[in-house]
């Protein structure tokens, strides 16, 4: 059966609710205990603590598989175009990985020495 609501004037609407937002004893139960409530923040504080660990458990398995992709996936690269080394560059000695591009680097045929592009590109404007 449905509860009848006072009317506030002669229009027939309902009167406003004045007991909106206020807790209610009945409905909520008695007021906690300070252990009680001691003990509620003791539960929440260890379900936080678990949930940081599990988040960083999550993160470090996810380090773990992304380590082992780039490692299968540079074996794949070493399979098609042979072991990625560096050398430095003769002038700035900068590493240059020999195998990743062609266009990065300039060789010397007369003694089979590398230099990097940025160093062939200002030694060509100098003259």
């Amino acid at each position: 059966r449905e509860k009848e609501l006072p009317m506030s004037d002669d229009s027939g609407s309902p009167a406003p609710d004045n007991r909106i937002g206020q807790v209610n004893n009945d409905e909520q139960g008695q007021r906690k205990s300070p252990e009680e409530i001691a003990k509620q923040k003791k539960l929440v504080h260890a379900l936080l603590t678990s949930q940081k660990e599990l988040g960083q458990a999550k993160f470090e398995y996810e380090m773990l598989l992304e380590e082992e992709r780039l490692a299968h996936e540079l074996s794949i690269f070493e399979e098609v175009y042979g072991a990625l080394y560096s050398e430095p560059c003769l002038l700035c000695l900068d590493d240059i990985y020999v195998n990743a591009a062609e266009s990065l680097i300039t060789v010397f045929f007369c003694c089979g020495g590398f230099i990097c592009k940025n160093c062939a590109q200002n030694s060509y404007e100098r003259g």
